[in-house]
């Protein structure tokens, strides 16, 4: 197998989960309205559209709650916009929630989505399924809203770890001075920097 195989919601049959997880009655009940069609796409499409649908749904919903303050964070809209990252969300993100009718053609509406692709790409942080469960160690995105707020920095003064139940742990490396910044590197070092 070139991936690990991905259950899906036992109730809608589209929304990925883990073994031992669940997704809100929203966001199941959201897509067990769509005709089989649909569906059927969602599940052949990538699951780019997945994070981004949820957040809209409950922004949308009489009880946004926490959703709220994800709009809140950073996005960088403006410095993506028309980027190849831009053109990409587009494809994948906006025109596939154009096609499931969730947001119309207007340019707010493909904003505010570009907003949320933005806000995941710039504060989520990068852990891993357990070996226990059916992600074996895949590579998932996990936002922690007050985590998101570190500034970044080459030299951190931090590490971070992210248990089997995705709790994150953030522990001191050194003596960080009261009012002193906590410095956290998420980018990858690897990677090529203007």
């Amino acid at each position: 197998l070139l991936y690990p195989p991905v259950s899906r919601c036992p109730e809608c049959q589209v929304t990925p989960l883990c073994p031992r997880c669940t997704h809100n009655s929203l966001d199941c009940g959201w897509y067990r309205g769509l005709s089989q069609e649909l569906r059927d796409l969602c599940l052949r499409t990538n699951n780019q559209h997945v994070l981004p649908l949820k957040i809209l749904l409950h922004l949308r919903s009489p009880d946004p709650g926490r959703f709220k303050e994800v709009l809140e964070m950073e996005s960088h809209l403006e410095k993506r916009r028309g980027t190849g990252v831009w053109v990409s969300h587009h494809k994948n993100v906006v025109d596939f929630l154009k096609t499931l009718g969730v947001i119309t053609n207007s340019s707010q509406d493909s904003d505010l989505v570009q907003q949320i692709c933005g806000i995941l790409d710039v504060n989520s942080f990068e852990v891993r399924g357990t070996a226990a469960l059916a992600g074996m160690g895949m590579r998932l995105r996990g936002v922690y809203v007050e985590a998101a707020l570190m500034a970044h920095d080459c030299i951190t003064n931090v590490h971070l770890s992210v248990d089997d139940h995705f709790v994150m742990a953030i522990r001191a490396s050194v003596d960080i001075p009261e009012g002193q910044p906590i410095l956290y590197n998420y980018t990858d070092p690897l990677q090529n920097q203007p």
